[in-house]
C-alpha cells in the first residue's frame, strides 16, 4: 500500500471520528455549563431531612432511611460537581499512548473455553484502535468548545433574519440561510473543535504502529504516520522523505487554514460569558457519566489494570536494567527544558499579539505555532532535512530533538495559556498586583499569596502539563535522537513490539511513576516557598 493510499484511508477515518466526536462534545458541554451553574456546596438541612423522614415510625427505619438519604445526596452532589465530570473526561488526554497501545496490542479474553485476541480478528482491532482514539482525541475538541467564544451572531438575531426571508423563497434559499446563518453562529465555536478531533485522530502514530496486524498482504489499522515512519528508516535523506509526505501536509493544511483564518476574523477569548447556562436535563448528565466512564475503562483503568497485573512478577528485574534509568533521566531533562522553552516562546508571542492591533497582531503566534500544529512526524523530517542540508555541523545533536520538542509543544502552551487567560478573574489579579506594591511587608506577602492562588498555580500546573506532553512524546526522539542517547518512551517503545511481557509492564510503571513523584516534589516544594501571610 503506498503512502498516499494510507493517507487517504487515514482521512476519512479521522473525519469519521471527527463528525461521531461532534454531538458527543455538545452534550459534554452542555452538561459541563449547566453544572457549573447549578452546583452549589450547600449541606443538607436537618429540617428538609427530617420532614423527609418523619412518615417512618421505626426508628431502624429512620436510621436506614438517613443513611440512604445522606448517600442520595452526596452521590448527587458528587454528580453535579463540575469538577469530577471534568477529571473523568480529561483523564483519556492526559494518558500517554504507550498505555493503551501496549494493552489493547496484546488484548486477549478466553470465553467458552475459546481464545478471543484482536490479533486474529483484523477488523475487530480496527474498531477498537478507532474507538480509543476517539475517546483520546474527544476531550480536546471539549476544552476547545467549552472556552470558546459566544458567536457574534445570537440565536435572537438569526431568527429575526428568518422572519426577513420572503414567503414565497424557495427551498434553495432558504437551505442557503441557514447555511450561512450556521457559519456566522455555531460553526465558529464547532469547527475548531471538530478540527482539533480531527487533527489529533490523522496525526496519532504509536497507538497505530503497536496495534498494527499484518494479515497476508493487508495490515490493520492503516496509518500514514506508520507507513511514513517505516519509509524515513528505509531513505537515508529526510528531504526526499519528506517530499512523500506532500498529500498529508496537504490534507492538514485543508484543515488548519480555515479554521485559522475564521479565528483570525474572529477576536480574542472573552473573559465570561453573557449570560449564564440553564441547567441540564437529567439525560444529558446521564450521557456525560456514561461516555467519561466508558473513556476511562477504555483507555485508562483496562490499559492500567493489565499493566498493573504483570507488575509483582516483574519488579525483580528492574535491577538488570540499568539502562533504563539513564534513558529516564534523559527524558525528564528533554521535557523539562522543551516545557519551559516553550511556554517562554508562546508567552513572548501572545504578549507580542496583544500590544498590537489588526490583522498583524497574528502573525508572530501563527509563525510559531504552525510547525507544531503540522504533527510531530513532519514536524521532526523537516527539522532533521532543514540540518542535514544547511547545518551539517549540527547534525546528530541533541540540538535538533530540543528544537523539535520545542515547536511541538508551542502550540499546546499558546493554548493553555490562552484557557488561562479566559478563566481567570482579571480584576482580582489587577488588585493583588496594587496590593503587591504596598510598603507594608506583611500587605505585600498576603498579596504575594492571592496572586499564586489566583495565578501561580495555574501557571505551575500549565508547565507540567507541558512537560508531561513533553515526556511522553515519542515521534521525536525516533527521528531526531542522537547516537548513544535514548529515551524512555521510545525503548519501550521498541521493546513492547515483542508482546506483553512481565518485565516490560514493570519498565512502563516505573517510567510512569518518576515524573509523578517529581511533580509532586515540586508542587511540595512551591506550597513551601510560597510567601505565605504572617499571623
Amino acid at each position: 500500500m503506498s503512502l498516499a493510499e494510507a493517507a487517504a484511508i487515514s482521512a476519512v477515518r479521522s473525519l469519521s471520528i471527527a463528525l461521531f466526536a461532534l454531538p458527543v462534545m455538545c452534550v459534554l458541554c452542555r452538561a459541563l455549563r449547566g453544572q457549573s451553574a447549578t452546583f452549589s456546596h450547600a449541606p443538607f438541612s436537618r429540617d428538609s431531612e427530617r420532614s423527609a423522614l418523619a412518615p417512618w415510625p421505626h426508628r431502624a427505619r429512620a436510621l436506614l432511611c438517613r443513611v440512604a438519604a445522606k448517600a442520595w445526596i452526596a452521590a448527587k452532589q458528587w454528580s453535579a460537581a463540575p469538577q469530577f465530570l471534568w477529571m473523568a473526561l480529561l483523564a483519556p488526554l492526559f494518558t500517554p499512548g504507550l498505555l493503551p497501545a501496549y494493552a489493547w496490542s496484546n488484548f486477549r479474553v478466553e470465553l467458552f473455553g475459546a481464545s478471543l485476541s484482536l490479533v486474529h480478528h483484523p477488523v475487530w482491532n480496527e474498531a477498537v484502535y478507532s474507538l480509543v482514539v476517539a475517546m483520546t482525541a474527544v476531550p480536546a475538541g471539549i476544552v476547545v468548545l467549552y472556552f470558546a467564544p459566544p458567536p457574534p451572531l445570537s440565536a435572537e438575531a438569526a431568527h429575526c433574519r428568518r422572519l426577513l426571508l420572503r414567503a414565497d423563497a424557495g427551498l434553495v434559499c432558504r437551505a442557503a440561510l441557514e447555511l450561512r446563518l450556521w457559519f456566522a453562529g455555531n460553526a465558529r465555536s464547532l469547527l475548531p473543535a471538530g478540527a482539533v478531533v480531527f487533527l489529533i485522530a490523522f496525526q496519532e502514530f504509536e497507538i497505530g504502529s503497536l496495534m498494527s496486524v499484518t494479515a497476508g498482504t493487508s495490515s490493520t489499522p492503516v496509518t500514514w504516520t506508520g507507513k511514513l515512519y517505516d519509509t524515513q528508516q528505509l531513505v537515508p535523506s529526510a528531504g526526499a522523505t519528506l517530499r512523500m509526505a506532500v498529500l498529508p501536509v496537504l490534507i492538514e493544511a485543508a484543515v488548519i487554514v480555515p479554521v485559522l483564518a475564521m479565528l483570525v476574523r474572529g477576536g480574542r477569548l472573552p473573559a465570561a460569558r453573557a449570560k449564564p447556562p440553564a441547567p441540564p436535563r437529567w439525560p444529558v448528565r446521564i450521557i456525560a457519566w456514561v461516555w467519561a466512564a466508558s473513556a476511562l475503562l477504555v483507555v485508562v483503568v483496562l490499559p492500567a489494570a493489565t499493566v498493573l497485573e504483570d507488575l509483582p512478577s516483574g519488579l525483580g528485574s528492574l535491577g538488570s536494567q540499568p539502562a533504563l534509568g539513564r534513558a529516564v533521566a534523559t527524558s525528564v531533562v528533554f521535557a523539562l527544558d522543551a516545557g519551559l522553552v516553550a511556554w517562554v516562546a508562546a508567552a513572548v508571542a501572545l504578549g507580542w499579539s496583544l500590544q498590537r492591533s489588526g490583522g498583524w497582531r497574528f502573525l508572530a503566534p501563527l509563525s510559531v505555532a504552525l510547525p507544531g500544529l503540522l504533527g510531530s512526524l513532519v514536524l521532526c523530517l523537516t527539522v532533521l532535512a532543514v540540518f542535514q542540508r544547511w547545518l551539517p555541523m549540527f547534525y546528530d545533536r541533541p540540538l535538533l530533538l530540543e528544537l523539535a520538542l520545542v515547536l511541538f509543544l508551542v502550540p499546546r502552551a499558546m493554548l493553555v495559556q490562552l484557557l488561562l487567560r479566559a478563566s481567570s478573574q482579571r480584576e482580582a489579579v489587577h488588585a493583588a498586583e496594587l496590593l503587591e506594591a504596598a510598603p507594608d511587608v506583611e500587605r505585600q506577602a498576603a498579596a504575594a499569596s492571592v496572586s499564586w492562588r489566583l495565578i501561580g498555580r495555574g501557571r505551575f500546573w500549565a508547565v507540567v502539563l507541558l512537560c508531561h506532553w513533553g515526556y511522553w512524546d515519542l515521534t521525536a526522539p525516533a527521528v531526531l535522537i542522537p547516537a548513544g542517547l535514548d529515551t524512555a518512551p521510545m525503548m519501550l517503545y521498541r521493546l513492547m513490539h515483542y508482546g506483553r511481557n512481565d518485565v516490560y509492564s514493570a519498565m512502563l510503571c516505573l517510567t510512569a511513576l518518576v515524573p509523578l513523584v517529581l511533580i509532586g516534589t515540586g508542587w511540595i516544594s512551591c506550597r513551601l516557598c510560597r510567601p505565605r501571610r504572617s499571623t
